[in-house]
Parts: structure tokens; C-alpha cells; sequence
């Protein structure tokens, strides 16, 4: 797999291969090859390139990125109401 929106955050933050790997404590040769998806990153190589460009983990792999607005009259209890069984529609269609 190649991780698009990491490029983009290292052309974003100014970084070159050489400086990413630098930043990750990890060998450049290393680096290259997950960015062109030869190998993969673990969960923590990823987590520390969110941290470092200060995105979301799903954003950084392509994974779309779903946002809601909550109001605070409605709080967490709207949000937990929408996951109920009832409520997804998914659910609904297999029982």
C-alpha cells in the first residue's frame, strides 16, 4: 500500500525521507520501503507519524474520516441513542 496522505503531510511539513526516518529513529532504507509499500508500518509507526504531523491514524492510512457535530443539550447520550441496533441501518438488514 501507498500512503498517500503520508507524502502529503511530509511535503506539508517541509521533510524528506532522510528527516522522517531521522525523526522515527528508524533506518532510511526502512522508511523507503514502507512509503512505497513494500513493507508495511506497524501500529506504532503510524501512531508516531500522527502524533508528529498531528492528524488522525485513519487519515494518515486513507481511511475515510468520519466527523459529527454534537450539541452540548444533546451530549454523549444522542451519540449512544444513534449506535443502538435500531438505529443502524446495517444491523436492521441482517436480523
Amino acid at each position: 500500500m501507498i500512503y498517500l496522505n503520508i507524502h502529503y503531510e511530509m511535503r506539508r511539513h517541509g521533510l524528506n525521507g532522510q528527516q522522517l526516518a531521522a525523526a522515527m529513529g528508524l533506518p532510511l532504507r526502512d522508511v523507503i520501503l514502507k512509503l512505497y509499500g513494500k513493507t508495511e508500518f506497524s501500529l506504532h509507526e503510524i501512531e508516531q507519524l500522527a502524533d508528529l504531523f498531528g492528524c488522525s491514524l485513519d487519515y494518515l492510512v486513507g481511511h475515510p474520516v468520519v466527523t459529527r457535530t454534537l450539541s452540548p443539550e444533546k451530549g454523549m447520550d444522542s451519540i449512544m441513542r444513534g449506535l443502538m441496533p435500531e438505529n443502524l441501518m446495517w444491523f436492521n438488514s441482517v436480523t
